[in-house]
């Protein structure tokens, strides 16, 4: 089992930097990207209602929370995507935050059309009381887990660059990988016995302090490898008329936005704590679910590593922690 567990997680890392690189180098922001993550709310969906279904609890119509969730996503990579069309932007890097501001608006309008469509599905099939505000819950938890948490990862990518979601994963992945080597070394005392017992308190320590370093490698090395510094701007810089005046395009702004200084430390480290505290909490709501449904794995597609929602529940939780940050300015 433990070299199952390592070639498929081998296997699995690789496949994600793969189609991470060639997201970056590709010309369409995001087009490498977007089907897995439309794959991965598909299985984490199905996942999740599976697990609803198990503690007694089932929607009439479930297609509400499949299509509602695709559309968060396609509602975070469309507006922006076509943003950038209009400017002239030819790279896959980002298309910057400041063309980001209307893609969170449409995720919410995909939430809210898809709760109402939710809510008509159960005035459709309504045959007497009984168990409607409960199928509406669990849909609307639905519509929350593999939609609108999961578009986080997108607006992330979508605004901030490659860079940026690297971070996300990188952080929160150490976190679980430090406290799962650290608490099995020297773990004695149970943070969640009923919840999840093979977690323990010196665990939980070791994986922030993982998740700090890997905070500090990754603001170090990788993020100004992909984003580089700025240079001082021109005197004209920002006026669209100069270049008219001088027969110049000024149609294609800068493709990736450029990092003024490097992360301050308060940052990387805040941004590795906090994410290692909230992936750990994630990881615990996850676990809730199960418990409640009586299963140890969302699925078993993946022997030694359950299912998708096990290898994404961390990640879920930390992914609009990891926004904040960002467009906070806060590691940028």
């Amino acid at each position: 089992m433990f070299w199952w567990r390592f070639l498929l997680g081998a296997g699995l890392i690789w496949l994600v930097v793969v189609l991470g690189w060639a997201d970056h180098r590709s010309a369409l922001p995001g087009a490498m990207l977007l089907p897995l993550a439309v794959g991965i709310s598909l299985l984490s969906t199905g996942e999740f209602l599976a697990l609803a279904k198990a503690s007694g609890i089932s929607p009439f119509s479930t297609w509400p929370v499949y299509v509602g969730n695709i559309a968060m996503l396609l509602a975070a990579w469309l507006p922006v995507l076509a943003g950038s069309e209009n400017s002239g932007v030819g790279s896959g890097q980002s298309v910057g935050p400041e063309r980001l501001w209307a893609a969170p608006g449409w995720v919410l309008l995909a939430l809210a059309g898809a709760l109402l469509v939710a809510m008509l599905e159960e005035i459709r099939r309504f045959a007497g009381p009984g168990g409607i505000t409960s199928r509406l819950g669990v849909a609307s938890l639905g519509l929350l887990y593999g939609g609108l948490l999961l578009s986080f990862l997108v607006l992330l990518r979508m605004g901030y660059g490659i860079g940026a979601l690297a971070s996300l994963i990188i952080v929160v992945k150490m976190a679980d990988t430090g406290a799962y080597f650290v608490g099995h070394l020297i773990g004695r005392h149970k943070l969640a016995p009923r919840l999840s017992p093979g977690k323990t308190i010196e665990g939980t320590l070791g994986g922030l302090v993982w998740a700090w370093a890997a905070a500090w490698v990754v603001f170090t090395w990788l993020t100004p490898a992909l984003t580089p510094y700025a240079e001082a701007p021109s005197p004209n810089s920002g006026f669209p008329s100069s270049g008219l005046l001088e027969g110049r395009s000024t149609s294609a702004p800068p493709v990736q936005p450029a990092r003024a200084d490097p992360c301050p430390w308060w940052g990387w480290t805040s941004y590795g704590l906090v994410l290692g505290l909230v992936g750990l909490g994630g990881d615990l709501a996850e676990s809730l679910l199960k418990r409640d449904a009586g299963r140890k794995d969302s699925s078993q597609w993946m022997p030694g590593f359950g299912g998708v929602l096990d290898l994404m529940d961390s990640l879920l939780w930390a992914a609009p922690v990891a926004y904040l940050w960002w467009h906070l300015g806060w590691v940028w």
